[in-house]
């Protein structure tokens, strides 16, 4: 892992913010339970386990801000994340399968863990969310634990509060029949670390 320790820890979160678990699971609907037209459109999201998009990424911590492009490829057995930007991130790519993720950055070794939550502990120091933003990036809460949302005047998700992070979603767009996220945005803030993330997604392509 020390190859990787000389980026800034705004770098670091920005290599593995775009990050995800392999698989999907099926978990008991948010508040409000009884709208079916959240349910429907929920369900529709969560069964989506092949797509790419392309967009970018903007990082604002304690040491500046940035934006990084951002191509992430899905798929219902392994994905790859590709990220470019400046102040010494360079291109990135992440990927992952059959239980390995692979961190690749020119000129240096790659990084190996067994899961995302293990490299985003060793990594960032503390266990980053990786599996939360699978479901985030849809445009949908993450199953297992609780969360707390809104719904905008069209029953898409408006704002999420989840395992301490914070997140407001203020543009959609359709692909493939499905109406997924256009911007994001993304608080955090613990143990004196603080950030805000801005997805902002250009392009989806669905299958």
């Amino acid at each position: 892992m020390n190859a990787l320790l000389p980026f800034p820890r705004a770098w670091r979160a920005a290599v593995l913010l775009p990050t995800l678990l392999l698989a999907a699971c099926a978990g008991v609907p948010p508040d409000p339970a009884a709208d079916l037209a959240w349910q429907a459109h929920r369900g529709a999201l969560l069964a989506l386990d092949r797509w790419q998009l392309d967009g970018r990424l903007n990082i604002r911590g304690a040491d500046g801000s940035d934006t990084v492009s951002l191509r992430w490829d899905q798929r219902p057995l392994d994905f790859e994340i590709n990220l470019s930007g400046r102040l010494g991130l360079g291109s990135v790519r992440i990927a992952g399968r059959d239980g390995e993720v692979v961190v690749e950055k020119a000129g240096e070794e790659p990084v190996r863990a067994a899961s995302l939550e293990e490299l985003g502990a060793s990594y960032l120091g503390y266990a980053f969310p990786a599996r939360q933003l699978h479901y985030w990036i849809r445009g949908i809460d993450a199953p297992g634990t609780p969360a707390r949302l809104t719904l905008n005047a069209e029953e898409r998700l408006a704002t999420l509060m989840q395992d301490g992070w914070t997140l407001e979603y203020d543009r959609y767009q359709e692909a493939g029949g499905l109406v997924l996220p256009g911007r994001i945005r993304l608080d955090f803030n613990q143990g004196g670390e603080s950030y805000r993330l801005t997805f902002l997604i250009g392009e989806w392509r669905v299958e």
